[in-house]
């Protein structure tokens, strides 16, 4: 008969290895989720009001201005660098000039999200960042001016 009585058991170590091993990765995940949701919701946002900035002006140089406002607010409520965004503005029908009366506009935002603790290494700046892009569509007020 074998007899164990003798075996001397390692439980602390073998907790924290699976500390480092499971939890680590796992925490870095949930920081990685989060910092990739906060630029959809700043995505989301910013093409939303711009795109009601826009349709609820009554000319052009309104319109720049309603957009620029409200994409200086997301870029600080969210603290992004307004170099990793980028937003387009088109109006549907294509013949007529954008904006303009009765026109859709649509908007679209890209913000490319670096992941944490990954963007100071050289080299890695495309690879360690996730693209997010958001849409929004609103039709122009009749009351546009020009």
């Amino acid at each position: 008969m074998i007899d164990n009585t003798d075996e001397r058991g390692s439980l602390s170590l073998e907790f924290i290895m699976f500390g480092v091993v499971v939890l680590v990765p796992f925490v870095y995940f949930i920081i990685a989720l989060t910092s990739v949701q906060q630029s959809m919701l700043a995505a989301d946002a910013a093409a939303r009001h711009v795109a009601r900035g826009i349709s609820l002006a009554t000319n052009a140089d309104e319109a720049d201005a309603r957009a620029s406002a409200v994409l200086d607010t997301i870029w600080q409520q969210y603290s992004l660098a307004p170099d990793d965004v980028t937003v387009a503005v088109s109006c549907t029908p294509a013949d007529i000039p954008c904006p303009s009366a009765g026109a859709i506009v649509h908007v679209e935002v890209g913000i490319r999200t670096s992941l944490p603790f990954v963007s100071g290494v050289p080299g890695l700046e495309r690879l360690a960042s996730v693209p997010v892009r958001a849409e929004a569509i609103n039709r122009m007020g009749k009351a546009w001016a020009g």
